[in-house]
């Protein structure tokens, strides 16, 4: 049965002779659904079909984990600073950031493409490990919400697989208790990777502030070519290229490509990796490449299609003529930049 309601059993002699028949040992047995709640949503969050298991908690918590606000019937979902309509895809008051995305009309949600983005929050150069953390975090906590329910509703039964089905619980139930349980171990392993890296993050961001902090500053106000603030995401990670090579920044763009995007941060952000550890003078090498392709996203979106099209290598953004590889060796050399411009 998908939906509360009634089943109606039927027994029937099709012996093609006539004789009378007696059932006296026809069962029905109900084995509930592994599977506590479920939704499907459109893309831009309206709910189109949902199912709930009677006798468990009412799941509030739904697109993108936002919780749904069903006073009066207005079924907004509620982002914080803000509530959200997904029956138009909009936001009920203004974006507080909405003159980053100059482009776009300030109630929008995720530039009107929610399955390629979500929508940012306004930031800086960002601890992109931070972020990671933190939805790691989010995560975690829904798991072991969900496991309350199951020990709530089973109790001591599931001490173990055999007192559990002697209980009357199905196999399939033990086996989404026991997966349930590998995925709160595999996120809280997650969470302890993020939270240690993102420690690591944020001293090298410290760090590149303190050594250059006009460059630290210029990136830190970023603008693309139409005057909308591009963030710079810093993530940690190891064994990133050869000895000399500490970073590499993430070039993507968004569908019309005239700007810049990362999975993490969506439109108007960049994703930059570095090494454990990474020294200003990475930071400094890894800010060019994120200076040149943040404000000529376009035009470097070109060159590069270009150079794809014709077969040759792109060398790490490190061709003779690639002006981010250019700025890059450029502020790599010089401690601190005083004066900021480019042809």
């Amino acid at each position: 049965m998908r939906e509360p309601g009634f089943a109606y059993v039927f027994v029937s002699n099709e012996h093609p002779t006539y004789v009378d028949v007696y059932f006296d040992d026809v069962t029905v047995t109900h084995t509930p659904s592994p599977i506590v709640s479920s939704s499907d949503y459109f893309a831009f969050g309206l709910q189109h079909t949902a199912g709930e298991r009677t006798g468990v908690y009412e799941q509030r918590q739904l697109y993108n984990g936002k919780e749904l606000q069903d006073e009066l019937n207005v079924g907004w979902l509620d982002y914080g600073a803000r509530m959200y309509m997904p029956e138009i895809g909009r936001w009920g008051v203004i974006d507080p950031l909405s003159d980053k995305y100059t482009n776009f009309a300030p109630y929008n949600y995720a530039l009107n493409n929610p399955i390629k983005f979500i929508d940012p929050d306004g930031m800086d150069i960002i601890n992109g490990d931070a972020i990671l953390r933190d939805r790691a975090q989010l995560k975690l906590d829904g798991l072991k919400k969900g496991l309350e329910v199951t020990k709530a509703k089973y109790g001591d039964a599931l001490k173990n697989r055999k007192t559990f089905l002697e209980s009357g619980g199905s196999k399939e139930t033990w086996k989404s208790y026991r997966n349930l349980k590998g995925a709160i171990r595999a996120e809280e392993l997650n969470v302890q990777t993020f939270t240690a890296r993102a420690e690591i993050t944020q001293k090298t961001i410290d760090n590149f502030k303190s050594a250059s902090p006009n460059l630290f500053q210029h990136i830190n106000n970023m603008k693309n070519s139409t005057g909308e603030k591009v963030d710079m995401l810093v993530f940690t990670q190891e064994n990133i290229g050869d000895e000399e090579k500490h970073g590499k920044t993430v070039f993507a763009v968004t569908p019309n490509k005239k700007q810049p995007a990362s999975s993490v941060g969506g439109p108007n952000s960049l994703a930059v990796y570095v090494e454990p550890y990474a020294t200003p003078k990475t930071m400094r090498h890894e800010s060019g490449h994120f200076e040149y392709q943040a404000t000529e996203t376009e035009a470097y979106y070109i060159y590069i299609q270009n150079l794809k099209s014709a077969g040759y290598p792109l060398k790490d953004g490190h061709r003779t003529d690639d002006k981010s590889g250019q700025l890059a060796k450029l502020y790599e050399r010089i401690k601190d930049v005083k004066y900021f411009g480019r042809k």
